[in-house]
């Protein structure tokens, strides 16, 4: 599950830079494939530049993309989301550590009374 919640917050971090992205496992070098169509599949290696818009530019980018109000209230939640499931995780392992201790103590008294 770590790595599942570690890929989800790089998507989110893309996401909250207007950057749709894919994870590919391993390592790649210079000459890799690092552009993709979402649609089509085909992938190509191209120099990818930073722009910066300015409000203007992106909310024509919102329209042009039909980007809804609750797609991008949703993205603003994301970080709440993962930090929720982020502590639920985390209680669930607890849960399951004290659960094996318990195990652990009962197979020792076992173990004693024979």
């Amino acid at each position: 599950m770590k790595d599942n919640f570690d890929t989800n917050k790089i998507i989110y971090k893309a996401l909250k830079h207007g950057e749709l992205i894919r994870i590919v496992g391993g390592f790649r070098d210079l000459d890799s494939n690092n552009a993709y169509c979402e649609e089509c599949g085909a992938e190509w290696y191209q120099n990818i530049q930073t722009m910066f818009l300015s409000d203007e530019q992106i909310q024509n980018q919102i329209k042009l993309r039909g980007i809804t109000k609750e797609q991008i209230y949703n993205m603003k939640n994301h970080k709440a989301i993962y930090k929720k499931q982020k502590k639920q995780e985390k209680k669930e392992e607890k849960k399951t550590k004290r659960q094996e201790k318990k195990k652990l103590r009962e197979n020792a008294r076992k173990a004693r009374r024979k």
